[in-house]
Parts: structure tokens; sequence; C-alpha cells
């Protein structure tokens, strides 16, 4: 604890309260650009040789992993014609 040199008693405290309060402020503020709808995060659990795979595979396609996973996700829906069925039924015209 730092001594008191001269301040009034509480002081450092009122100091912490204040510091604590903005810093809560900053924390809560809303964002510039709120356009961008948020996306969910969903954690996966690879073995070490998918991960190296996965490693590997982003590496060569020069993005990252994540976007690697995305785009692997859609493709697979793709090819199951999960998207167009997504579609049919969700944004019937």
């Amino acid at each position: 604890m730092e001594p008191n040199l001269g301040q009034p008693p509480g002081f450092g405290l009122q100091r912490l309260r204040l510091e604590s309060k903005a810093l809560r402020k900053h924390r809560k503020s809303p964002r510039k650009n709120t356009l961008m709808p948020r996306k969910d995060v969903i954690k996966i659990v690879l073995s070490k040789e998918q991960h190296e795979i996965l490693k590997r595979l982003a590496q060569r396609l020069g993005i990252s992993e994540s976007e690697t996973m995305r785009t692997a996700f859609m493709e697979y829906a793709k090819n199951l014609s999960l998207i167009s069925e997504y579609i049919k039924t969700n944004f019937k015209t």
C-alpha cells in the first residue's frame, strides 16, 4: 500500500474507484460500427493429426485456420444440398 503523503484520508480509494469506473465505462461502450451482425463462436476438438492437416491446408490456401474451417463447412453443406434446402424453407417467395 502506498504511504499517505499529505493526501486526505480515503483519497487513494476514491482514485481507485474513479479509475475502475472509467475502465467499466470503456468496456461497456458500444461499438462504433454496428452494421455487421455478431458471429457465434463454435469450438471444435481435433486430434493432433487433424490439426496438422488443418494447419497445412490453411497455409496452402493462405487463409486462417478458422476461415479454412468455415470454407470447408460451407462446401460440405453445399455438397449435401443443405444450403439450397435451407433457402427454400426459410425464404419462400
